[in-house]
C-alpha cells in the first residue's frame, strides 16, 4: 500500500460558537459519500507552551459521526490532527492508496498559514484541503466535521485543476512556448498521414472497415469529453501487431491493431487512446518542437559567430544542423523531437485517464494496460516506446494511475469496462490476415522514421529562415 502524504500548512476553517474552554470528547463527523475510511490522531494542546495533554485516536471510520472520550476534560488551546484517508475505490484485488492530511485546528479562532506540498514516489502536487475542514465547539465537545470531503477532488489549491476531472475543459493545458499555430499542427499531421497511408496502404485498413469506423468512433468519444472537444479526430488502424497508438499534431491518430487485439479490456484501450488524445490537446508535439528550435538556435548563433555564408542553402543548412541534432544535448538540454518527455508522457497518463472517465470508461483502464505491456514485454518497454526515448517505467505510471483512480476519481458502479461494440470490432479482424513480427516491426519502425524524418525537414527550414536573418547584412567571404 502507497501512502500518500498531504502536509497541510493552510488556513483550517472554524466556525466557533463558544470560547475554547474544557472539552470532555472529540466528534468526527464524515461525510456519507466518503470514498474510503479514515484513521485519525487528535493532539490536544493546551497552556502558554502548547504542551500535548492527551493524544485522541480514531480507526477504521466510516461515514457518520465518531466520538471519542477524554480520560478527563480538559481546556485546550489548540488540536494538531493527522487523518489518513485508505482508499481502494476504483482498485481490484486487495490495492489500496492512502492519503495523509495534517493540520491544527485552534477552537474559537481561526489560524492561517500558508503553503500545502504533496510529496510522494507516484504524485507531486499543490493541494489544500482547509476548505473541507471545519470546526466549532457544541457544549464540552469539539466537532470536527469534514462532511463536505469525499475524496481529495473535494479539496482546493493550484494544482487541482491538473488531477481533477471536475476541470477538463475550464483550464490551460497547452500553456507554454510553442512557435506553431494550431493551423501548423494539422498540417503537420495531414501531410505526414497522406505520405504514411500512401506509402503503406496495404498495412493499413480502409476507412469503411468495422474496425476503423469503431475506432473513429470511439475516438470520437474521447474528444467530445477533453479539454479540445470541438477537434474532430482522424483515426486510422494500421494491421500490425504492436502495442501502441499514437496521435500526431491536429488529430490525426494512428491505433496499431496489436493494441486493441491485446488490450485486457475496452477500458484499457480507451484509456490509451486518451492518453493520446492529450497528446494532442496539450499540443506535446509541437511545444517539443519548440525546445528543439530554441536550443539549436543559441548553438546555431555561437557557430555562425566566426562565419559568413554568402548564400544560405539547405546543403549548408543541414550539414551545420544535423548534427547538433544527432547528438542530443545543447547546452545541457536534451533535444526532443519524437520522444515528448518524460513529464508529458505522464500528463498524457493523467488528462487520458480523466476523458475515458467522463466518456464512462473505467478510470483504472490506463494502468491495466500499462500492466498488460509490462506482463508483455517481461517488464521491458513496449515495442513502439523501444523506438522511443525518455518513457517513464511502467511501475511508476501504474503506481500514478492507482493514485487517481483511488483518491482523485469517484466510484461509481456503471463505469464501462467492456462492450459489445468491442466484441464486434475485434471480431471484424478475425478475417484480416495479420503481418509476421519482422513486418509489423518493420512498419511501426518506418512510421517512427518518417515522422523523425518530417521533423527534421521542419527544423532544418526553421533554422534557415534564422539563419538568413543572422547572416543578413553581413560581407560574404
Amino acid at each position: 500500500m502507497r501512502k500518500l502524504a498531504i502536509l497541510l500548512f493552510s488556513s483550517v476553517l472554524l466556525t466557533a460558537t463558544a470560547t475554547a474552554g474544557q472539552i470532555s470528547s472529540i466528534g468526527l463527523i464524515l461525510s456519507p459519500n466518503l470514498q474510503g475510511k479514515i484513521d485519525g490522531t487528535f493532539e490536544l494542546q493546551r497552556g502558554l507552551f502548547n504542551q500535548t495533554s492527551e493524544v485522541v485516536t480514531v480507526s477504521n471510520a466510516g461515514p457518520g459521526l465518531h466520538q471519542v472520550a477524554l480520560l478527563r476534560p480538559l481546556d485546550v488551546k489548540s488540536v494538531k490532527l493527522r487523518l489518513t484517508l485508505k482508499s481502494a475505490a476504483n482498485l481490484k484485488d486487495d490495492l489500496s492508496e492512502s492519503a495523509v492530511i495534517t493540520g491544527t485546528l485552534t477552537p474559537g479562532k481561526e489560524l492561517r498559514r500558508e503553503g500545502l506540498e504533496i510529496v510522494n514516489e507516484d504524485l507531486n502536487a499543490q493541494l489544500s484541503c482547509a476548505n473541507v475542514i471545519a470546526s466549532r465547539i457544541v457544549g464540552n465537545q469539539l466537532e470536527i466535521n469534514l462532511s463536505r470531503f469525499a475524496n481529495l477532488t473535494d479539496c482546493s489549491g493550484r494544482d487541482l485543476p491538473e488531477f481533477s476531472h471536475r476541470f477538463v475543459g475550464q483550464r490551460r493545458i497547452d500553456d507554454g512556448s510553442n512557435w506553431f499555430s494550431l493551423a501548423d499542427d494539422e498540417k503537420m499531421g495531414r501531410e505526414y498521414t497522406e505520405k504514411f497511408i500512401q506509402e503503406n496502404r496495404d498495412k493499413i485498413l480502409p476507412l469503411e472497415h468495422p474496425t476503423t469506423r469503431y475506432m473513429q468512433e470511439k475516438m470520437e468519444l474521447i474528444a467530445r469529453y477533453s479539454d479540445l472537444p470541438n477537434l474532430r479526430p482522424k483515426v486510422r488502424v494500421i494491421n500490425a501487431d504492436v502495442l501502441n497508438a499514437f496521435a500526431l499534431p491536429g488529430g490525426y491518430v494512428f491505433v496499431f491493431r496489436g493494441l486493441m487485439e491485446k488490450a485486457p479490456s475496452e477500458a484499457a484501450l480507451l484509456g490509451v487512446l486518451g492518453h493520446e488524445w492529450a497528446h494532442v490537446t496539450a499540443r506535446h508535439g509541437t511545444r517539443g518542437m519548440t525546445r528543439t528550435l530554441k536550443t539549436l538556435a543559441v548553438a546555431v548563433s555561437i557557430a555562425l559567430a566566426t562565419q559568413v555564408w554568402a548564400q544560405v542553402t539547405d546543403d549548408k543548412v543541414q550539414k551545420l544542423v544535423l548534427p547538433l541534432i544527432g547528438a542530443g544535448t545543447l547546452a545541457g538540454a536534451q533535444l526532443r523531437l519524437l520522444s515528448k518527455g518524460r513529464e508529458q508522457e505522464l500528463e498524457a497518463d493523467r488528462l487520458g485517464s480523466q476523458y475515458a472517465l467522463l466518456a464512462n470508461y473505467h478510470p483504472r483502464g490506463i494502468g491495466d494496460m500499462f500492466e498488460a505491456f509490462k506482463r508483455e514485454a517481461g517488464g521491458s518497454s513496449s515495442t513502439l516506446e523501444q523506438f522511443l526515448a525518455s518513457h517513464p517505467n511502467h511501475d511508476t505510471r501504474i503506481g500514478r494511475n492507482h493514485v487517481l483512480a483511488a483518491l482523485f476519481y469517484p466510484a461509481r458502479p456503471d463505469y464501462i469496462t467492456n462492450s459489445q461494440g468491442f466484441d464486434h470490432a475485434l471480431a471484424a479482424l478475425t478475417g484480416q490476415p495479420l503481418p509476421q513480427a519482422a513486418q509489423s516491426a518493420q512498419v511501426a519502425q518506418s512510421f517512427v522514421d518518417g515522422l523523425r524524418a518530417q521533423q527534421e525537414g521542419i527544423i532544418v527550414e526553421q533554422m534557415k529562415a534564422h539563419i538568413g536573418d543572422l547572416m543578413r547584412g553581413r560581407t560574404a567571404r
